[in-house]
This record gives C-alpha cells, structure tokens and sequence, in this order.
C-alpha cells in the first residue's frame, strides 16, 4: 500500500476577502524562532464508519490576488536587513500594486477582511484500500552484485477511486452548504484519477499483521507467525495505511517490539 496523492480541485472562495490570516503566513515565531504551521481537514470517524469512506488528508493552496506579494514585499522593506538586494524590485512591486495595498490596509482596520484570494487549490492524501492482487516478487533482473532485483506490482481497487470521488462530492456539498464559496472537483467516480496522481514514499503493509495466519505474516507482536525468533518492525506491518505519515507509528511498534525482547531475554 501506498498514501494516494492527487489534486482535489478548486475551491473559489465567495467572499475573496475571507479572513485566512491563520494561513496567509504559514510562518509562526515560538522561543524567538520561526516554524511553519500547515492544517489539514478529513472525515469524522462517524462518517468513515456510517459510508465506507477511507482516511484522508485534504489541505489547500492559496491562489492570491498581487495585493498578497505586494504586502510581503513591503514587509521586507520594512525590516530592510530581510527584503537586501532586492529592495529595488520590492519597491517596485509596492509601487505597481499601491492602490490594492491602501484598500486592503483600509478593509484590514475597519472589518478585519484578510489578504485577497482568489481560489484555494485542494490537495489529497488519501488512505489506499488493502489489495491482495499487489505483489513484492524477485524479478529476472540482477543488480551489480549478482542478487535478483525487487518487482513491485502495486494495483489499486474501484473502491479507491469511490471513495474519493465521494469525499469530494461531500466536500462541495459542505462548501456550498456553509456558503464558503463554489467547489469544482477534479475527480469523479466514472472518470480518471486526475493528472499529478500519484503513490508517495510511505510503502505499508507487505508483511501485514493478522492473527491467522492465511491473512498476515506476523501476528499482534510482530513475529512472523511459525518462526519463534523472526520478528518484523516496520511499516510493512501495517493491515491498512490510513492517511497520515507512518513514522511515528513505526516508531512506537519498533519500542513495542523491543520492550517485549527485552522482557523475554531477561
């Protein structure tokens, strides 16, 4: 299994100067040191449970007016030390944009209104169904060293593309619904998955966990069932993926793992 990255589509907000100050940034200063703050929305697991639906991760990308560049520009010529060798062409941007500056300052103090936006790219991440079709074989190929390459066969199942299209037919439903604005999806059920779809990095589940084992390989203390001394610590180990990085998961089944060898050498 693999995390499914795809675009969701486009968000067109129907007051373009809704308040997304919490985002505009992205940068937070905490103990005197700047970290970047990203947020993320999915289902509830009410939701999930009630509709079939797998985890996701839904996250955006702002599409600003030149008002937005135009502020920052002069933010950096604010503190000059920051905006440098480009003071000139910061300058020059404040210039081309000042009117839209002056009527966002004014809107800013008088109703509290937030940087122009034009639309917000939705971003997935979505959970992939588990499929006993994909297969890890050794494969006729040999590397430098004379071993057989890995071959991978990673497929995916109709109840992939479902429930994504689903999530984001509620996604519009919930937009339109709140009056936050209009949702064009880029995915539906009958059509394909849309361009810049993709699997990411985070590879689970080839040696799935399972009590029986005609299901899995290891069993609930990651031992590969029928070997008394074989032990699995790693994403492999996941029965299903979920939305969200693996690696602290991994993490806590790797000390799991090690505080019960611990507890049978002692």
């Amino acid at each position: 299994m693999l995390h499914l990255t795809y675009p969701g589509g486009l968000i067109v907000p129907a007051h373009p100067r809704m308040t997304f100050d919490f985002r505009t940034d992205l940068k937070y200063r905490i103990d005197g040191r700047k970290h970047w703050f990203w947020s993320f929305i999915g289902l509830t697991e009410e939701t999930m449970r009630r509709r079939h639906l797998p985890n996701i991760m839904i996250f955006w990308n702002y599409d600003f007016s030149p008002v937005k560049g135009a502020a920052d520009a002069l933010g950096r010529m604010v503190h000059f030390d920051e905006s440098g060798q480009a003071w000139l062409h910061d300058l020059g941007d404040v210039v081309e944009h000042f009117e839209g500056l002056a009527e966002f300052a004014v809107t800013k103090e008088l109703f509290g209104d937030g940087v122009p936006v034009r639309s917000m790219r939705v971003e997935c991440t979505l959970e992939q169904q588990p499929n006993p079709d994909s297969r890890i074989t050794l494969s006729a190929t040999r590397d430098a060293l004379g071993m057989r390459e890995v071959a991978v066969d990673w497929q995916l199942v109709p109840e992939d593309k479902r429930g994504a299209a689903e999530i984001l037919h509620l996604l519009g439903r919930e937009i339109g619904r709140a009056g936050f604005g209009r949702f064009k999806p880029m995915l539906t059920e009958g059509g394909s998955w849309p361009h810049g779809f993709a699997g990411n990095e985070h590879q689970m589940g080839a040696t799935r966990m399972h009590d029986d084992p005609k299901h899995g390989v290891v069993d609930a203390d990651c031992r590969v069932h029928g070997m008394g001394n074989l032990y699995v610590a790693g994403s492999s180990v996941f029965p299903t993926g979920g939305a969200n990085n693996p690696t602290l998961t991994i993490v806590a089944l790797a000390l799991r793992l090690a505080d019960r060898i611990k507890g049978q050498l002692a």
